[in-house]
């Protein structure tokens, strides 16, 4: 009977930690895995929802830090230091090269610092990634002209 009490409690510190993953709570869920692993540590639900949970919670984190190092970037472009948001953006455009935010503020930087080139590469790969939006192709226009009446 002690065995069936134990198995039940693991089933219930699954059930918990699978709704605490589902709420987004990653670290709340690898302490229930923790529990199950520490008196049965072949586990291999436990062992699997414990990697899962830790990966997330990691991967959150650089959510957090990727949102905190665009508003860097947001600041930096208000200050009109426009180089040095270019040299940042392309480093996060690196970890995350579909990110629609930093491919703007890089174009648009760009184009601010008469690197017309980035910028055009930067909007086409906006075009690409959002071909329905108009503003993507507004945005190739204005580079192409202002590219073309600093070569007249």
């Amino acid at each position: 009977m002690q065995d069936h009490m134990t198995s039940l409690s693991v089933e219930q510190t699954l059930l918990r930690a699978r709704s605490f993953t589902k709420r987004g709570e990653f670290n709340r869920a690898a302490t229930s895995y923790q529990k199950i692993l520490t008196l049965y540590p072949d586990n291999l639900v436990a062992k699997q929802g414990l990697a899962f949970a830790q990966r997330e919670a990691g991967h959150l984190h650089s959510k957090f830090d990727i949102i905190e190092e665009k508003k860097g970037l947001l600041t930096l472009f208000n200050k009109k230091k426009y180089r040095e948001v270019i040299q940042k953006a392309e480093h996060l455009k690196d970890k995350i090269p579909q990110d629609r935010d930093i491919l703007n503020i890089l174009g648009v930087s760009a184009a601010e610092a008469g690197k017309y080139e980035k910028a055009k590469q930067a909007f086409e790969n906006l075009a690409w990634l959002d071909p329905n939006n108009p503003l993507n192709y507004t945005n190739l226009a204005k580079i192409a002209k202002r590219a073309n009446e600093l070569s007249e």
